[in-house]
């Protein structure tokens, strides 16, 4: 059966493929069909030349598509509480100010906020490739597809895995691409507050499982985090559940890619 066929599709942008996956029934989305598309790693111009080829293949007019962004192509920030609640464009004029104050000038990058976060608490802002959303729209409009959302892969784990989590203090990581989104989370009167947030380039070809729990441990004693905080990590079902100690793994499936496992992902959050 034919991607063609598809009333949603659920993608996943990354930085060697985009992957597929094709639902049918509006209350009840049925899969029909999954499939990847391959590509060198040159960067975003490739990524979205894929992303184009893909989309001839799949795409079928009025279609919703839900797009789910590789880390490799995102930036983020912490916004803690204003002490108010704050209008739309105020909340962007702030991000505005904490992404110039952590990475220069933000010319070329689209600015979005989390809305998920609860009243009074801290929230999570995150910048994409203006290049990435001009170039997503335009396919849609090409394909005369609707397109639902574009997500980074972090944010859909966290509002996945982070919010309902039963433990006080809470160390979120997500590996993908060769880079760790790391959200520190604290309950205060009974809601999940993020305190602190940092993405980190981690190449560990050589010892990846060691690499991994040494910078975890790290990040613990770098944002002061008590000794009993509970980590969870979600490698996009890359990461073995037996090969991290005490870290909790989620979404392990090893027998799909992780870009694949992101596509999956993105539909349910």
């Amino acid at each position: 059966m034919s991607l063609f066929l598809s009333k949603q599709l659920s993608i996943a942008l990354c930085p060697t493929a985009v992957a597929g996956i094709a639902y049918v029934g509006r209350w009840r989305p049925r899969e029909i069909d999954r499939q990847e598309f391959y590509f060198e790693d040159r960067g975003l111009d490739n990524a979205l030349t894929g992303l184009s080829e893909a989309l001839k293949q799949w795409a079928k007019a009025g279609a919703m598509v839900r797009i789910a962004v590789s880390n490799r192509y995102v930036r983020t920030v912490l916004l803690p509480w204003a002490g108010a609640r704050l209008t739309a464009q105020e909340s962007l004029i702030l991000a505005q100010q904490h992404f110039r104050e952590h990475y220069g000038d933000m010319d070329g990058w689209d600015i979005r906020i989390d809305r998920n976060q609860d009243y009074a608490t801290a929230a999570i802002a995150f910048a994409i490739p203006s290049q990435l959303v001009t170039e997503v729209e335009r396919l849609c409009r090409h394909h005369k597809l609707i397109c639902a959302g574009i997500t980074p892969a972090a944010v859909i784990s966290w509002n996945r895995h982070a919010f309902g989590h039963a433990a006080e203090t809470l160390l979120h990581a997500v590996w993908e691409a060769e880079r760790l989104c790391l959200v520190a989370t604290q309950k205060i009167n009974g809601t999940r507050q993020p305190v602190a947030i940092r993405l980190l380039d981690l190449a560990t070809e050589a010892a990846p499982f060691e690499s991994l729990q040494q910078t975890l441990k790290r990040e613990i004693l770098l944002q002061r985090l008590p000794t009993d905080t509970h980590t969870v990590i979600d490698g996009f079902g890359q990461l073995p559940s037996d090969r991290l100690g005490h870290v909790e793994v989620v979404m392990t499936n090893l027998d799909q890619s992780a870009a694949m496992e992101m596509a999956w992902a993105v539909r349910g959050r």
